[in-house]
């Protein structure tokens, strides 16, 4: 089934042609990888294609039931954190959550709480709850979720433990028709 497709897709920039006749079709489970010089247009075109960017030429339509996420290649963070610690921050309810369970065992532990009984078991309870829920949110596995994930992109050698190198934000190159303040 054709989920997105592309016809006769162009771009102008500063009067001159970008790109034009873009023609392409994406098909569901399809893979596809977008190469090519700096400067180019492929930011652009992906812009188009994300409709965050209408085309100045031709048209791109998506199948009814389709919607599409947009990573930028700048994202503007710009953080102290290492890269391993900023992906935690995606994970902050289960840490929180994570807290609350290590606070509850601590009461468990108190021997005060197991003199009252009714405490005891209302404590008991909150624990099995947040316990599962903990668990179904792949509270045990998160980390190395993170871990997986910065494997599959190779950054995993460059993270010492935990990936205390913090995270810069770079510039992105001028495009066609710019300097490095702005346009030309």
């Amino acid at each position: 089934m054709i989920i997105m497709q592309a016809q006769g897709v162009g771009r102008t920039f500063n009067g001159s042609d970008l790109f034009t006749g873009i023609n392409l079709e994406v098909q569901t489970g399809a893979r596809i990888g977008l190469v090519g010089p700096n400067g180019i247009g492929k930011t652009t075109l992906l812009e188009i294609l994300a409709g965050l960017n209408p085309p100045d030429y031709g048209q791109v339509t998506l199948a009814h039931d389709i919607s599409i996420g947009y990573q930028a290649q700048d994202s503007g963070l710009d953080s102290e954190r290492g890269i391993f610690d900023e992906l935690l921050t995606v994970f902050a309810p289960l840490i929180a959550m994570e807290k609350r369970m290590h606070a509850l065992e601590a009461q468990i532990a108190d021997p005060a709480l197991a003199k009252d009984q009714v405490a005891f078991d209302q404590t008991m309870k909150q624990y099995d709850q947040l316990q599962h829920d903990f668990q179904e949110q792949n509270g045990y596995g998160y980390r190395a979720e993170i871990r997986g994930i910065l494997h599959g992109f190779n950054s995993g050698k460059h993270l010492g433990h935990e990936g205390r190198y913090p995270i810069r934000r770079r510039a992105r190159p001028p495009g066609p028709g710019q300097t490095a303040a702005g346009k030309a």
